[in-house]
C-alpha cells in the first residue's frame, strides 16, 4: 500500500482532531483543555520535561531564552515521526519505554501551564515541517510567511519550540524561573543520557552547564553564570535492571559529590529522587539517586503500590550492595564516603525509601565496611576510634593484646573525623577519650596480667 504524502496525512488529522474537540465540547465527555491543569500542578515543571524530550531524542545540546513574553527552547536531536506529531498533539499517547519517561507523553502537557498554543519548528522524513498545536490537540501548519520560519531557512538538525507566555502567569515568573535554574544548576544534566550542554538566558544573565565524562566512574559538571564559574565533580556508580520488558537499558545510577584524593562530600542541599530529572520525592540520602521508577501522572510522585517499582525499590538496595563491594575491591571505601551516609536519626521526609535507608544502617552496623589503617575493612564492633589530640602510638598488633580481639583495627581517620555524627552513632563505645584511657588500659592489663 503507497504511502500517503505528509500534506494528506497531516490534513487528516487536523481534521479528525477538530471533530473530536467539538464532540467533547458539546457532549461535556471531558474538558481536554483542563486535563494538563490535573496533570500538573509545578508552573515550571515544562523545564524539566522539554529538556527531558531533547535528550529521549539524541540531542546533546540545548538552549532555553526568556524574554518578556516568549519562551524558546531549541535542541539539535532527532527530526520528528508522523508517530512523534501526533503523540505530542493528543493525550493518552505515548512513544516512550520505561527508560524515556519524556518523549511526548503527559510530560509535554506541562508547557499549557504558560502557553495556550505551542509552535514547533522541526523537520519531518527530511524536510523542513512546522506546526502549531490549537486547543492542546489540534495540530496546524505554520504558515509561510512567519518570520521566524524565514529566518531559520532550511536548517538541519534541529528542533525549536515557541511559547508564547499567557497574560494570567504571575508577574514574578522569569524570577521564579531564574531562582529555579540556579537552584538545579548541575542537576539538570546529573543523570541525563545523551544531553552534554544546557544553556538559558533570563532577566539579562547568561547560565550555562556542561558535562564531561571523566573515566568510567566519574563525571564534572561545569556551570558558568555570566563569567563566573563552577565546578562539580561526582563519583557515579550504575547498576542495570534487567526485569523491565520495554527497556533493556535502565539502570539504577547513585551520584555521590567528590574532592580532591577520593574525598566524598555530603549534598548541601536534600537529595529529591531523580527520574533522569528530579522529582519531589526526598529520598532523606545526602547523596544523589536515579532509578527508572514508573512516575505518577504528576510526574514528580511515585507509588510503591506498583509491582514495577516495588522491585525497582528492591533493586536500588541490592545495588548499594554492590556499590560497597565495588568500592572496596578499588580502595576507595574511605571514611569520608560513611560520613556522607545518613545518620539513625536523619530525618526522612518519605518513607517510601525506608528499606534503603534500612540496609544502609544495616551495613554500617553488621559488614566489614570500616576502613582501617591496615587497608583492611572491619565490622563496627572489631573497631577502634582514637580520639585523643596526641598522635596514637599503639599499633594494631598493641590493640589487639589489649583487646584480645584478633580482628580489632584502629580506624583510618581523617581531620574531622572526631566530629561526625555517624561515627558517634555507630563507634561511641569504640571511642578512645582522655576520659577513658586510663581505664581502658588499666582494666585490660589486669585482664592480661592476670
Amino acid at each position: 500500500m503507497k504511502k500517503i504524502s505528509i500534506n494528506e496525512w497531516f490534513n487528516d488529522l487536523s481534521r479528525k482532531r477538530i471533530n473530536i474537540y467539538k464532540d467533547s465540547r458539546e457532549t461535556e465527555a471531558y474538558n481536554i483543555s483542563g486535563l494538563a491543569e490535573t496533570f500538573h500542578t509545578d508552573l515550571l515543571q515544562f523545564v524539566f520535561e522539554l529538556l527531558q524530550n531533547a535528550d529521549d531524542a539524541g540531542a546533546n545540546k540545548a538552549n532555553f531564552q526568556f524574554k518578556k513574553n516568549l519562551i524558546t527552547f531549541n535542541h539539535n536531536g532527532s527530526e520528528f515521526t508522523r508517530s512523534n506529531v501526533q503523540k505530542i498533539s493528543g493525550f493518552g499517547y505515548t512513544d516512550k519505554s520505561e527508560s524515556q519517561i519524556g518523549m511526548f507523553g503527559m510530560g509535554f502537557k506541562s508547557v499549557y501551564k504558560i502557553t495556550n498554543q505551542p509552535l514547533i519548528y522541526t523537520s519531518l522524513e527530511g524536510r523542513k515541517f512546522n506546526f502549531k498545536i490549537r486547543n492542546t490537540i489540534i495540530p496546524e501548519k505554520i504558515e509561510e510567511t512567519d518570520k521566524f520560519t524565514e529566518k531559520i531557512g532550511n536548517r538541519n538538525k534541529s528542533t525549536t519550540f515557541k511559547l508564547k507566555i499567557n497574560k494570567a502567569i504571575p508577574s514574578d515568573f522569569h524570577q521564579k524561573c531564574k531562582q529555579f535554574i540556579e537552584e538545579n544548576e548541575f542537576k539538570f544534566l546529573l543523570f541525563l543520557n545523551n544531553l552534554k550542554e544546557i544553556e538559558f538566558s533570563i532577566l539579562n544573565i547568561h547560565y550555562s552547564f556542561r558535562k564531561i565524562e571523566i573515566g568510567k566512574d566519574k563525571i564534572r559538571i561545569k556551570t558558568k553564570k555570566n563569567n563566573k564559574e563552577k565546578e562539580f565533580n561526582f563519583y557515579v556508580y550504575r547498576q542495570k535492571i534487567d526485569f523491565l520488558k520495554k527497556n533493556k537499558n535502565a539502570y539504577i545510577i547513585f551520584a555521590f559529590l567528590i574532592g580532591e584524593k577520593g574525598y566524598f562530600y555530603r549534598s548541601p542541599i536534600k537529595t529529591n529522587l531523580h527520574i533522569f530529572l528530579e522529582t519531589h520525592e526526598n529520598t532523606g540520602l545526602n547523596f544523589y539517586m536515579h532509578a527508572p521508577f514508573i512516575p505518577k501522572s504528576s510526574r514528580t510522585e511515585i507509588s510503591l503500590e506498583d509491582k514495577n517499582n516495588k522491585r525497582i525499590l528492591d533493586n536500588c538496595i541490592d545495588s548499594f550492595s554492590k556499590l560497597i563491594e565495588k568500592l572496596k575491591k578499588s580502595k576507595l571505601l574511605n571514611i569520608s564516603f560513611i560520613e556522607v551516609l545518613p545518620n539513625y536519626d536523619q530525618e526522612n521526609y518519605s518513607n517510601k525509601f525506608e528499606k534503603l535507608h534500612a540496609k544502609i544502617q544495616e551495613c554500617l552496623t553488621k559488614e566489614a565496611v570500616w576502613p582501617c589503617t591496615d587497608q583492611s575493612y572491619q565490622i563496627a564492633r572489631d573497631v577502634k576510634l582514637w580520639g585523643l589530640s596526641k598522635e596514637n602510638i599503639f599499633t594494631n598488633y598493641d590493640l589487639q593484646l589489649l583487646t584480645g580481639n584478633k580482628n580489632a583495627r584502629w580506624l583510618k581517620e581523617n581531620k574531622h573525623t572526631s566530629k561526625s555524627i555517624i561515627l558517634k552513632q555507630h563507634l561511641k563505645d569504640h571511642k578512645i577519650t582522655k576520659d577513658n584511657i586510663f581505664d581502658f588500659f588499666h582494666d585490660r592489663a589486669d585482664s592480661i596480667l592476670g
